[in-house]
């Protein structure tokens, strides 16, 4: 039991130990100024790597030992700047079709 707590710690301290290495960068490089906007870009990188690195795996068919990680810090690079992207575009007339037809491979 002790081994497969201590190895889960292990994995799960790589993942964010990735992820706040890569937030890190991402904020020094970033544009932005106020605290705030730097807290709301860490979050939201954070949270794409949290969120989204197992789905794109298992979407690829991707074995987890060898690409969480690397996955892990492409979401946290990434994530915000799509998230951003879904969000503006969400107001535009045809965002749901396009998504739909998208998503299908139309």
């Amino acid at each position: 039991m002790l081994e497969k707590v201590t190895s889960w710690l292990a994995i799960e301290g790589q993942f964010w130990f990735a992820v706040l290495g890569a937030a890190a960068v991402k904020l020094i490089f970033s544009e932005r100024t106020t605290i705030t906007k730097a807290f709301a870009t860490g979050f939201a990188a954070a949270f794409s790597a949290w969120a989204f690195t197992r789905p794109t795996l298992h979407f690829f068919g991707l074995a987890a030992d060898d690409y969480t990680i690397p996955a892990a810090v492409l979401w946290t690079l990434l994530g915000e700047n799509i998230m951003r992207s879904l969000i503006r575009r969400s107001g535009e007339k045809d965002f749901l079709s396009g998504m739909i037809a998208l998503w299908r491979g139309k």
